[in-house]
């Protein structure tokens, strides 16, 4: 999701964009992606410096599962969208995780709720733009 939607940004205008751990070596930034606040991102600016803020959001139902490959993938070594973990695997995950994960998945998008209000915020489904 992250790397289409940074080329779809770059497209339409024409300027770089980046993520919370290095801004791609560009200075006029378009966009930051960051899974902040959550432990896989990193804090950015304020939102004074960053007044606007579009939040892609994938629905649990698909997100865990994905999350779940990639730290598989992650573990096992292998390239990032490259495996599908076992199906036991991440039945264990799951069951041992869910909890956990889905006030992570909470916090996150609350913490975009309440610090722009919806004139500074766009939502924007991810399962609507795949």
């Amino acid at each position: 999701g992250a790397k289409m939607t940074w080329l779809l940004i770059e497209a339409i205008t024409g300027f770089s964009t980046g993520d919370d751990f290095g801004i791609n070596g560009a200075h006029n930034i378009v966009s930051i992606k960051t899974h902040y606040p959550s432990s896989e991102g990193k804090q950015m600016a304020a939102n004074e410096v960053v007044p606007r803020a579009i939040l892609l959001l994938r629905h649990p139902l698909s997100a865990f599962p994905s999350y779940y490959n990639y730290l598989y993938e992650m573990e096992n070594k292998l390239e990032n969208h490259s495996t599908r973990a076992p199906l036991e695997a991440w039945i264990s995950w799951r069951d041992a995780n869910f909890d956990k994960e889905i006030e992570n998945w909470r916090r996150f998008v609350e913490y975009w709720m309440d610090n722009y209000s919806p004139i500074n915020r766009l939502v924007v489904s991810y399962e609507k733009i795949t």
